[in-house]
């Protein structure tokens, strides 16, 4: 009895699933039009995380080492004031110098004179005065050695060490100043989607949806595992090249791998159309520069986000599929350029 009804349960969710997997997600979907339910929160904060990975960081410039007050005065200090605290230490030695008795010179000279004979009447004899003659003339010519030793010590020795000038520090020259930045592009608009756009994200991105496939087909039952995965193959397919076409608020869709095309109104109605033989209930509408279109069914909603780059030669195209009979939203993208 019990094996019966798990026999029953697991065929009605068989069934149901086949109407998503093989059937096709809008094989649910009612005749009677109805507009779509708003998009949930968890769509559109990943619509709003779209395209927020790009920019840098700004790295601060280091500032110079500044030199300390006392430093740049001391390196800037002419040598003249160098020069000027020699010559006084040297003029004040000289000054010394002068003020002193040489050599006793005085006590020489009276004990000449007392040595000298005198003559009748107490005037010095003939021969005493070319002695005191001598006296005066060497009493001069020690004057003369003086003042030209004071002389020559006053003169730097060419063997005493020359102090270094330190060049006063060259002036930094004025900064170049910055060339004009580039005007920014300006907003990007519906109409620049307008063109033929052709696949060229290259094999990775090819490797990721089989990936993306392989994953979503993991989350069903095993029973109907290799059909969920042969119906996800079929619909969740790489489209190149696509067309668009932007007039006004109509936009016109040409898909030319599965052969689809469809024709809707940016921000306007929810309207109709058939993929590959599968209806589906669709609304076109934009978000700032992105270019978002819904497909739903009962049980399935199929979301596809077309982000335009500033110099409107490239593209991306971004998928998310969520389903009731799966946990995790397939997401994948797909790289493009303008033809």
């Amino acid at each position: 009895m019990r094996s019966s009804k798990l026999g029953a349960r697991q065929t009605l969710l068989t069934s149901a699933l086949l109407g998503v997997f093989v059937l096709g997600a809008g094989a649910g979907c009612k005749d009677k039009l109805e507009d779509l339910p708003a998009p949930t929160k968890a769509e559109d904060e990943w619509i709003d995380q779209i395209g927020s990975e790009d920019g840098g960081d700004v790295v601060a410039a280091a500032a110079e080492p500044v030199a300390e007050a006392g430093v740049e005065a001391e390196l800037a200090a002419p040598p003249a004031v160098i020069a000027g605290e020699t010559e006084g230490e040297l003029a004040g030695a000289g000054e010394d110098r002068e003020g002193e008795d040489p050599a006793g010179e005085g006590q020489a000279v009276a004990a000449a004179g007392d040595a000298a004979p005198k003559a009748e009447g107490g005037s010095p004899s003939p021969a005493a005065a070319p002695s005191a003659s001598a006296s005066k003339d060497g009493a001069g010519e020690s004057e003369a050695e003086e003042a030209e030793a004071e002389a020559e010590a006053e003169e730097p020795s060419a063997d005493a060490p020359v102090e270094p000038i330190e060049p006063a520090p060259a002036a930094e020259p004025a900064p170049e100043p910055e060339p004009p930045k580039p005007a920014p592009p300006p907003p990007i608009t519906m109409a620049d989607y307008t063109g033929t756009w052709v696949f060229s994200g290259g094999a990775g991105q090819k490797q990721k949806l089989a990936q993306a496939i392989e994953d979503a087909a993991q989350q069903v039952p095993g029973i109907i595992r290799g059909i969920a995965r042969k119906r996800l193959t079929k619909t969740q397919i790489l489209e190149t090249p696509v067309k668009i076409k932007v007039s006004g608020d109509q936009v016109t869709f040409n898909w030319q791998t599965s052969g689809n095309s469809m024709v809707a109104t940016i921000d306007g109605p929810t309207s109709t159309m058939k993929y590959s033989g599968d209806k589906y209930k669709v609304k076109v509408r934009s978000k700032g520069s992105k270019l978002i279109t819904t497909f739903m069914a009962s049980d399935a909603t199929k979301t596809i986000v077309y982000v335009l780059k500033d110099d409107r030669k490239r593209m991306t195209v971004y998928h998310r599929l969520v389903a009731d009979q799966l946990d995790t939203p397939v997401t994948f993208s797909f790289s493009y350029r303008r033809q």
